[in-house]
């Protein structure tokens, strides 16, 4: 792939940020959104919109869109439309893994 061409894969590197700006607006934020982008011959965004929203502020899904609009996805042909879900899941408390103990250095004593 030459010319600046994305996979669609890549998209996802593109919306990092959009991440990072909820968390910044309210670390317990969680949504969805689902974003459409209408595509050229060249794999071009020539428009993308937020169809449906749930629980996302403004401000994260402008940076969703905008992203996308500066997205250039593998050509498939004029008129190709793309529907894009994206979900933001409520941060979860993870448990630590446990691991096998280290013996302990010599000349300690074991409580």
């Amino acid at each position: 792939m030459g010319g600046g061409d994305r996979e669609p894969g890549a998209l996802s590197v593109g919306i990092e940020g959009c991440p990072v700006l909820r968390l910044r607006l309210d670390p317990q934020m969680s949504g969805r959104a689902t974003l459409m982008a209408g595509l050229g011959p060249r794999g071009e965004v020539l428009w993308a919109e937020a169809t449906r929203v749930e629980n996302l502020p403004r401000p994260v899904v402008a940076c969703l869109v905008a992203r996308v609009q500066h997205t250039r996805f593998t050509p498939r042909g004029a008129g190709t439309e793309v529907r894009i879900p994206i979900d933001f899941s409520r941060p979860t408390a993870v448990a630590p893994v446990p691991t096998k103990e280290a013996p302990p250095p010599a000349g300690t004593q074991m409580l």
